[in-house]
């Protein structure tokens, strides 16, 4: 679920059932309730 107005950056994976309430930042991870960046860089 997406709060407001949320930026979610390029390339980002959201976990299911994850509660964005603010910018996700390109290249991240995001998970949980509310949403926490676990991962930030480059997925290879």
């Amino acid at each position: 679920m997406i709060l407001g107005d949320i930026k979610i950056g390029s390339n980002c994976t959201i976990g299911a059932m994850t509660l964005v309430n603010k910018d996700v930042p390109a290249n991240s991870i995001a998970v949980g309730i509310p949403a926490k960046i676990t991962f930030k860089g480059d997925k290879k």
